[in-house]
């Protein structure tokens, strides 16, 4: 016959099992705890660039990216209408002042040189004809003019002779008076030849004017085609290198069309560009940084491109040492545009792992691990970052991106020097 277990019984059954229950509980939680700390990997920081948060001055930059373009570059045109009969020098040959790039075809124009040549010719010798023909009516003006000056006085002598012999009762009347029309008809005839003669002068000066102004525009015609000719030599106004030949024989090319290119290799800027919603980060005089390979060079905006090319704002960098031997033409560069000096503020050395301003996570040196933190990071300097939050001085941060691309999910790992 059964009979009911005692209460004491009971107790101790229960009490029992909570002791196992619990007992079961520790032995998981200390496995949860446990066992991931055996798991985690552990990482030689030999490996990897491991610094310190510092306090300090930090001069922030933005980067853009950059080509290397000559100071100094030519763009060469035909001055004329020609066809193409040889290229003389080839892109990457060295050039001076006397190299002729390309040889043109120049018979045509050189006919019509010796045309202008001869007008000119020409009207040298009309001008000598017609100065000659001048002269010599002047001279006949002038020498009429005398004639009649002479004859003018002696009837005026006449006349007055006539007078006083009529006065002692000589001569007649009417012999008074042929003589006083004979002298005015003379004086009328001299005030004639007077007016003739200055009206002549006048003449002579519009003519010659006229003259000397048909000489000016044949000669300047024909220092114009002097010139042209000049010009269709195609040859570089300055030392350099060839970079570009436009034309190939037996091609026409009509005036002002580009056939060459030439620039001096030896000064050299940097063009860089910024989107247009960045165009408060440059202006004129900024100071810049150009890393060319592993070197920095130092330079200046010099100038800005007015208007907005494809969403970009175009701009140049003047170069302190422009003549780098590291700087090639088209060569890319990284430009970094200064933008403020700020002064004791917490910095972090600036490496690969740097993409930018924002949030982040780094692997922090805590109590023997690294722990992988949220951290705000501002703008960088060639040399350091800004940090904003997430770090204290003195702090050890990873700054190799390698453990972070190796190791992207693990918030803790173990590490050993």
């Amino acid at each position: 016959m059964d009979r009911d277990l005692s209460k004491s019984y009971l107790r101790k059954r229960t009490l029992r099992r909570w002791i196992t229950g619990f007992s079961i509980l520790l032995v998981f939680a200390g496995m949860w705890l446990v066992i991931p700390s055996f798991m985690e990997p552990v990482v030689e920081l030999d490996g990897y660039q491991v610094a310190p948060v510092t306090r300090g001055d930090v001069v922030t930059s933005v980067s853009t990216g950059g080509k290397v373009e000559p100071v100094y570059h030519e763009v060469i045109t035909t001055p004329v209408h020609a066809k193409v009969l040889k290229v003389n020098h080839h892109p990457g040959d060295t050039v001076d002042t006397t190299s002729s790039l390309i040889a043109l075809d120049l018979d045509a124009l050189k006919r019509k040189y010796r045309k202008v040549r001869q007008e000119v010719a020409l009207k040298e010798n009309s001008v000598k004809r017609k100065k000659e023909e001048l002269r010599e009516r002047r001279l006949g003006l002038e020498s009429d003019l005398r004639a009649d000056s002479l004859t003018t006085a002696r009837l005026r002598a006449h006349y007055e002779k006539e007078k006083e012999l009529l006065g002692i009762g000589g001569t007649s009347l009417q012999s008074v008076e042929q003589a006083k029309i004979d002298y005015q008809l003379s004086k009328l005839e001299q005030q004639k030849l007077e007016k003739e003669y200055a009206s002549f002068k006048r003449m002579i000066r519009l003519d010659m004017s006229s003259l000397k102004l048909q000489m000016a525009m044949k000669r300047q015609e024909l220092e114009e085609m002097q010139q042209l000719l000049k010009q269709a030599d195609i040859r570089p106004s300055m030392n350099g290198v060839v970079t570009r030949i436009a034309v190939t024989p037996g091609q026409t090319v009509t005036s002002g069309q580009e056939v060459a290119r030439v620039s001096n290799l030896d000064v050299f800027r940097i063009r860089g560009a910024l989107p247009d919603k960045m165009v408060d980060k440059v202006y004129t005089g900024q100071q810049a940084m150009v890393l060319v390979d592993d070197t920095a060079l130092y330079g200046h905006v010099s100038s800005l491109t007015p208007g907005v090319e494809h969403g970009d704002i175009n701009y140049s960098v003047k170069l302190e040492h422009s003549s780098y031997p590291g700087l090639k033409a088209q060569k890319k560069v990284e430009i970094r545009l200064v933008q403020q000096n700020l002064c004791d503020t917490l910095r972090i050395p600036h490496t690969a792992y740097y993409q930018g301003e924002g949030r982040t996570e780094l692997f922090v040196l805590e109590n023997g691990e690294l722990l992988r933190k949220k951290v705000v990071l501002g703008s960088c300097s060639y040399h350091h970052v800004v940090v904003k939050g997430g770090l204290e001085a003195g702090q050890k941060v990873v700054l190799s991106s390698a453990i972070y691309d190796k190791y992207p999910d693990h918030q803790r790992l173990k590490y050993k020097n």
